[in-house]
């Protein structure tokens, strides 16, 4: 049976592995991302901060006590010039591929949703690379719709996986 909680401070080492993770799925799609990150003194202070409440929320799920997902998110102000005022954004959601298809992600985001609710946040927001079309399908079946476009354009010698040239 799949259960949703609230991280603690003891799941510090679970949340670096499933960062961990992934960092590596993901860059199959963002060849820029730093596969060192999980490890690095900020992450941690990062994932610590989730996992206090202190700036967000860290949530695992479970199947028979066995961590097979978590998502990470916090609270954001949107622009002056925006209503409403508060966004919460999903910042990590993984859930282990052995463990897909079960409802886990969405019932991840449903849980946030229901934290951002209560605290006070009228919008969700997530940002996905375009080249993850699982990732996109995903959201969309979960209510999310396009509505800000952001457009990168590397100037450094590199270039996102799956650009084509």
């Amino acid at each position: 049976m799949i259960t949703i909680r609230e991280g603690r401070p003891e799941d510090l080492l679970e949340i670096v592995k499933l960062d961990g993770e992934l960092m590596e799925f993901d860059r199959t799609f963002d060849a820029t991302l730093d596969l060192d990150w999980p490890n690095s003194e900020s992450a941690r202070a990062f994932y610590t901060d989730r996992l206090a409440r202190r700036e967000g929320i860290a949530l695992l799920a479970e199947d028979g006590g066995r961590v097979i997902g978590y998502l990470l998110g916090c609270l954001e102000s949107t622009a002056e010039y925006s209503v409403p005022e508060t966004a919460a954004v999903i910042e990590c959601l993984f859930v282990r591929p052995s463990s897909r298809g079960q409802g886990v992600g969405r019932q991840l985001v449903e849980r946030f949703e229901e934290w951002a609710r209560a605290s006070g946040a009228h919008r969700l927001r997530v940002a996905v690379s375009a080249a993850n079309r699982g990732a996109l399908r995903f959201y969309r079946r979960q209510g999310f719709r396009l509505f800000d476009v952001v457009l990168d354009k590397l100037i450094g010698g590199g270039r996102p996986a799956g650009s084509g040239g």
